[in-house]
């Protein structure tokens, strides 16, 4: 079979039309990645736009110690922190106090926690809620800590209502730098 010839002219048309087909797909899914595509555009409304995008990437479900199924993606539109810790862990310890406090001043205006213990046992877990007053989900679950990308706890990561990462802690996270960062991310225009 002959292969028809194509001259230098059709072949760089060619890859121009390939280059620009290209450019419009990565800006297209930059701007999904982004949250920047218009809603009309793409058709949906702005709370699906919203409860889509949140946590496309670090979405997962979560059984609380209480046995309760809870999905990141369905605190869509609040102030989310992730806490991935351990019982055994001092610097998670240290910084509970300051979670205690800032989930009760903040968790009737738009503030949640979900706590995501790794590489314990159920009855440490329900020990330390009890010890230190937690009122906010807790469950346990390694895989979550790896899709986090967790190397080491305690890793903390404040999503706004949009679910992108609006701040990450390594390590020990203090009361007054979280309680900054959840007062702007609550007081940000929407």
């Amino acid at each position: 079979m002959k292969h028809p010839i194509i001259s230098k002219g059709e072949k760089m048309k060619n890859i121009i039309k390939l280059l620009s087909i290209t450019s419009v797909i990565l800006t297209l899914w930059e701007s999904a990645a982004t949250g920047q595509l218009n809603d009309k555009a793409v058709g949906v409304s702005r709370k699906s736009k919203q409860k889509e995008a949140v946590h496309r990437d670090l979405d997962f479900a979560l059984r609380t110690i209480e046995g309760k199924e809870v999905r990141l993606r369905d605190y869509a539109g609040k102030v989310v922190l992730v806490n991935i810790w351990a019982p055994w862990c001092g610097p998670c310890r240290a910084e509970t106090p300051g979670f205690v406090s800032l989930y009760e001043k903040y968790k009737g205006k738009g503030f949640e926690i979900i706590s995501v213990a790794v590489n314990t046992n159920e009855s440490d877990v329900k020990s330390f809620i009890s010890q230190h007053g937690v009122r906010w989900l807790v469950g346990i679950s390694d895989a979550i800590a790896t899709k986090f990308r967790t190397t080491a706890i305690p890793d903390n990561f404040l999503l706004g209502p949009d679910g992108r990462i609006v701040k990450h802690w390594v390590g020990f996270t203090g009361e007054e730098e979280l309680k900054m960062v959840i007062e702007q991310t609550l007081n940000k225009p929407s």
